[in-house]
């Protein structure tokens, strides 16, 4: 059981944690870049600036907890049935790694 889960990795492309904490109900902390990033909503997490450090997750965190708990975990819960199996979001990233080799990186990721 938690009341919140501060997940500070900006660089994953996925978020299996994140995902999993959604699933149980609990609302997450995320850097305001990455995988983790991408699965939630103003209804069920706080981001932070990934550059402004422990302080930025901190006052994050506080933000959360103001919060009214039951909320906040409806929210998480249905936040947990958007994120996309891993196998989809696995083959998405690879066909997307084939586009960056074939077209150029900064050709790939603008069609992205």
């Amino acid at each position: 059981s938690a009341d919140v889960l501060l997940h500070a990795c900006a660089v994953e492309t996925f978020g299996f944690v994140v995902a999993e904490a959604l699933a149980s109900g609990t609302p997450v902390v995320v850097p305001d870049a990455g995988g983790a990033a991408d699965f939630v909503d103003d209804a069920c997490a706080e981001r932070f600036d990934r550059d402004g450090g422990e302080v930025a997750a901190a006052v994050a965190i506080v933000r959360l907890l103001r919060r009214p708990p039951g909320p906040l975990r409806a929210a998480a819960v249905r936040a947990a049935a958007r994120v996309p199996a891993a196998a989809s979001h696995f083959d998405a990233l690879f066909a997307l790694y084939d586009r960056c080799l074939r077209d150029g990186v900064a050709k790939a990721l603008e069609d992205a």
